[in-house]
């Protein structure tokens, strides 16, 4: 893959991170405005918190995600993970973890 495209991938991914991410910040937005509640909302509204860490978790492991699929910044290292495939694994732990 030539350098000119090399970023073709990550920001493909990045945009179609863009859908679930402004619809867990339309999410935030609806729980800190005191949203009332209704039959479909009653358990995100009575505990927010699993839902706060389930969609930051989301929006952090989707886009450092999208970046394990640039190139690296890092010298390759033999037997060694790269920094943000750790990060994102880390990152990824209390979004699988809130339900």
């Amino acid at each position: 893959m030539s350098s000119k495209w090399h970023w073709l991938v990550p920001s493909g991914l990045v945009a179609l991170s863009l859908v679930p991410v402004a619809a867990g910040s339309a999410r935030l937005a609806q729980l800190a405005g005191g949203a009332p509640a209704t039959a479909a909302n009653e358990r995100f509204v009575s505990t927010p918190l699993p839902v706060v860490l389930h969609i930051v978790g989301a929006t952090v492991f989707c886009l450092l995600g999208a970046l394990q699929f640039s190139s690296s910044p890092w010298p390759a290292r033999v037997g060694m993970r790269e920094p943000h495939d750790v990060e994102v694994s880390l990152v990824g732990a209390p979004s699988e973890g809130a339900f």
